[in-house]
């Protein structure tokens, strides 16, 4: 899995690429946050996600 984090601004912005040869589901985790929900990344496949303060990324963790 491939990130890539735009943290300038009010939003957050991160793509994320699943650069596996295979589906993966993960979710993105935040600090002082909720998580966001499971996502099914197919293979190749890139997904967009933001998110607003006071949430900062702290990782991808599968689910």
């Amino acid at each position: 899995m491939k990130t890539q984090l735009d943290s300038r601004g009010y939003y957050d912005k991160l793509w994320v690429t699943n650069t596996c040869g295979y589906t993966v589901r993960a979710k993105v985790a935040l600090a002082h946050e909720t998580d966001l929900y499971c996502y099914t990344y197919a293979r190749g496949e890139t997904h967009y996600w933001r998110w607003s303060w006071p949430g900062r990324f702290d990782g991808l963790r599968r689910c």
